[in-house]
């Protein structure tokens, strides 16, 4: 009998949040997906949670749940983004943990530490929360203690793996060249070559200070094969090879790259991988690392190079100097900059250590082990109080509450700075590098609201002014704060100003950073528009900070502005009587955050008030359209006589009947088809089609065919569109019913073969 395999997927985005407003903004670069996260899900974390298993026909005989039968880690980053936005992805990953504890009596996940920085580089209490935070946060998603850690990049040195220890945690994976050293079970030791040691079985460090930890050694060439020799072309390739490494039933041939190379580095990568898993399930074959270090515990020894990691060959200078690793840019491009910007980094951090450390110690009872805590806060925001009160040295004032959680929020952005992917790749004018500046600017913005009158920001610059792009347009550190970081920031201004404008095209603004408390309003008419001024109460959701905020606004027919300055008790009277028509350009010079136009707004809000303008302006072209229909019978030449206006009213009412058409459960027209062809396909149909092709999914019903009848034939008419449908979700319901055993009669038997046909979608198949 030949050993066991073993695939592990290390699943991870950098966060990418604005961190002013704690929302994702759109990243252009992602398109046609509204940014790197939204895209790489669909290709590869939703895709993995159901990989199509094909017949020699091309048709699904099975959809396999990846995550249960391979080893994974998902950082904390990105479980938070599912949470969010895919919610159902999250909950398969889960379910699939829960299935292969079922199947070996342990788990297959991983945790991760927290934002992925790299460890070795960490501070000594950085060190210690970014572990601790990602046991948490595992914790809290999986239900259960993890066993095992990935490290980001797999950097390590003995510092790491003490921590790891004290933690409790029992095993970690790590690259071949990162080993020095191994130590027989008859105590022989054995210096090795940069090809690693025997990756076929567990080995133990010993610690300096007595603990263990067991280390699992990934096999490199099979590993980069995967990720870079297109190993993945065929799952009949991946499997054999890995077959081929662990001859001996004690043995485990087990590779480790990116998660993503399972369906968006390699199209189409989940369903190798669900091939080559669906045949070591037949060969009982797949045994993933907490499980099988449950039946072999090491018995061999390690010595690690220390410090080190997969992606650099200097030990973990990339991350800290011109080390010469990069990911293959412009032969000129130089990583001098990294340098800089960890000594900016670095330099910051001491400075908001040393502030929080005497400022915390007033306020919480052990300020590290507060902060250690805090993921708890991060975790489920709605426990702040309860956190507050087991941590505080007393009871604390509503003042000194805001104070504390200030205090919090500078140190978790202040960690999350150090993201590894900000020097990972070739420039300073990268999306991660300028992710990071804008966690570092967050938090001295909170810094500046509790010491005014120590400068941050000022010394920080300084040490920018030394990183440089190699893009002379983008100049250094400091431009690209002033260029791309600055334009992205929010205060409570800011933000009222925005909500103002927001909300005289829309009837209420979705903020996840500020909440808004109108305290009085005021309005009047204009020459030139409505008037109006609020006092607001803003409340910021993290820290709990409120600011009083005078706001107006002008709503008029050619011209829209709002603006925001702090509130100094004045009555509103006075300041409308204040902004006489005339005034308008004295308020838009003198107020500290002023709006002028919708395209000034952020990208979200404008998006939402351009699609709510077109509906408006739709409905009304519908109405035009229904009475041109209604009275074009009565006109002697009804094309001639019919201006272009009118014609193109009548394609809106046509869009629209499409639209409602595709939306509903109700049978289809045929001549839909021809008529969608006319309009062209725009992405509102596209969703009206998906929304009414998932209700039909969800009515499928064995005990009524006609149910099953109804969905082909809309996925016939929507074809017929050139719409496109995605039919993912149907096909996966339709699989698990086609599965279940045939009781319903004749009538569902000649239903599911059309079901089958349609969708090609074939249950019974199995592997020819």
């Amino acid at each position: 009998m030949a050993g066991q395999i073993c695939i592990h997927g290390h699943f991870y985005q950098p966060p990418r949040d604005n961190p002013w407003l704690d929302i994702v903004p759109r990243q252009p670069s992602a398109a046609p997906a509204h940014d790197w996260n939204d895209r790489i899900h669909q290709e590869c974390y939703r895709a993995n949670t159901a990989a199509r298993v094909l017949d020699r026909h091309g048709a699904i005989t099975e959809a396999i749940n990846t995550y249960g039968w391979i080893s994974f880690d998902f950082g904390p980053t990105l479980v938070r983004w599912l949470r969010r936005h895919a919610p159902e992805t999250l909950q398969a990953i889960v379910h699939a943990d829960r299935e292969a504890q079922e199947r070996w009596g342990e788990g297959v996940a991983m945790a991760q530490a927290y934002n992925h920085p790299i460890l070795p580089l960490c501070s000594d209490r950085d060190l210690r929360t970014q572990i601790r935070w990602g046991l948490a946060d595992f914790e809290h998603t999986f239900g259960r203690r993890a066993r095992g850690m990935w490290l980001p990049e797999c950097a390590v040195d003995l510092r790491t793996l003490e921590a790891l220890a004290e933690q409790e945690v029992t095993f970690t994976v790590l690259a071949p060249q990162q080993a020095k050293a191994v130590i027989s079970p008859e105590g022989r030791r054995h210096e090795l070559d940069p090809g690693g040691p025997d990756p076929r079985r567990p080995y133990q460090v010993e610690l300096p200070s007595g603990a263990r930890i067991a280390v699992f050694i990934y096999d490199g060439p099979v590993s980069q094969a995967v990720a870079f020799e297109r190993l993945l072309e065929r799952g009949d390739a991946l499997y054999e090879r890995l077959r081929g490494v662990a001859p001996q039933p004690d043995q485990l041939a087990s590779i480790a790259t990116d998660g993503e190379s399972y369906g968006h580095h390699h199209l189409k990568g989940e369903m190798a991988l669900a091939w080559a898993i669906r045949r070591g399930r037949a060969d009982d074959a797949i045994l993933p690392y907490g499980p099988f270090l449950a039946a072999h515990p090491p018995t061999w020894a390690l010595e690690i190079h220390s410090p080190s990691s997969w992606s650099c060959v200097h030990g973990v200078e990339r991350w800290r100097a011109d080390c010469g690793c990069r990911t293959g840019g412009p032969p000129r491009f130089r990583q001098a900059w990294r340098g800089p910007l960890r000594r900016a980094f670095d330099h910051l951090r001491a400075a908001l250590d040393l502030r929080y450390e005497r400022d915390a110690s007033a306020l919480l009872v052990d300020p590290w082990a507060a902060r250690d805590a805090y993921v708890e806060v991060l975790l489920e925001p709605h426990k702040v109080e309860d956190w507050l009160d087991r941590h505080a040295l007393r009871p604390l004032s509503a003042s000194e509450r805001v104070r504390a959680r200030t205090l919090l929020e500078i140190q978790h952005h202040r960690m999350l700075m150090y993201t590894s992917c900000a020097w990972f790749f070739d420039d300073l004018g990268g999306l991660e590098p300028v992710q990071n500046l804008a966690y570092a600017r967050y938090a001295i913005d909170l810094a500046s609201r509790l010491w005014p009158d120590e400068d941050l920001l000022g010394p920080f610059l300084v040490d920018l002014e030394l990183a440089r792009s190699n893009d002379p347009s983008l100049g250094t550190g400091v431009d690209l704060m002033r260029t791309r970081v600055n334009p992205e920031r929010f205060d409570a201004l800011r933000a009222a100003a925005h909500r103002e404008l927001v909300n005289l095209y829309l009837p209420t603004t979705t903020w996840r950073c500020f909440s808004f408390r109108e305290v009085e309003q005021i309005q009047r008419p204009r020459p030139d528009g409505s008037l109006r001024i609020v006092r607001l109460e803003v409340r910021e959701a993290r820290t709990g900070h409120q600011t009083s905020v005078i706001a107006a606004s002008l709503d008029g027919p050619e011209r829209s502005w709002s603006a925001a300055r702090p509130d100094t008790g004045e009555a509103l009277e006075a300041i409308l009587r204040a902004l006489e028509p005339e005034a308008t350009a004295t308020v838009l010079s003198r107020w500290p955050q002023v709006v002028q136009g919708v395209e000034q707004l952020r990208t979200l809000d404008w998006q939402r008030i351009a699609s709510a303008a077109t509906l408006e302006l739709d409905r009304a072209a519908s109405h035009m359209g229904l009475a041109w229909r209604r009275n074009a019978s009565a006109l002697p030449n009804p094309d001639a006589s019919a201006p272009s206006i009118v014609r193109f009213a009548a394609s809106i009412c046509a869009r629209d009947r499409l639209r409602e058409a595709l939306r509903s459960t109700q049978p289809i027209s045929d001549d839909l088809p021809e008529l969608a062809a006319e309009l062209r396909s725009t992405q509102d149909l596209r969703e009206a089609a998906q929304e009414g092709l998932r209700a039909l999914t969800q009515a499928l019903d064995p005990t009524d065919p006609s149910t099953a009848r109804a969905l082909c034939h809309r996925i016939h008419i929507v074809r017929r569109t050139g719409l496109e449908p995605d039919l993912w979700e149907t096909q996966n319901r339709a699989l698990a019913l086609l599965s279940e055993p045939q009781t319903q009669g004749e009538s569902w038997e000649q239903a599911r073969q059309e079901l089958g046909q349609t969708l090609r979608v074939s249950p019974e198949t199995g592997l020819d």
